[in-house]
């Protein structure tokens, strides 16, 4: 549905992380976007409905989960980019504060 690259973390200001600390931040990063994307949709179409479609998610069938989202009027796709605009944001200012920080 949404990958985190290393051009995202680089646009970020985290491309020059060692490789182990940038799978960590790639992890860390996409556990933050798929929380805000569950968050967008069950704020679309609640929490019984969620539950669903997280059972759709577990399956990996990405087809059928854009079905379910077409079907139940939610917008997939400007969701994840919503979401991943965010986290960009949040980590530039991450980024921003800790320079701020060491700088003094």
């Amino acid at each position: 549905m949404f990958e985190i690259t290393d051009e995202f973390l680089a646009q970020a200001g985290f491309g020059s992380l060692p490789a182990d600390k940038k799978e960590q931040m790639r992890e860390d990063v996409a556990n933050s976007v798929q929380d805000k994307i569950t968050r967008k949709i069950l704020l679309a179409v609640g929490e019984a409905k969620l539950d669903e479609f997280m059972k759709l998610l577990d399956g990996d069938d990405v087809s059928a989960v854009l079905n379910w989202c077409v079907n139940n009027g939610v917008n997939l796709t400007e969701i994840v980019q919503t979401s991943m605009n965010e986290t960009m944001i949040e980590l530039q200012k991450l980024y921003n504060d800790a320079l701020n920080m060491i700088r003094g």
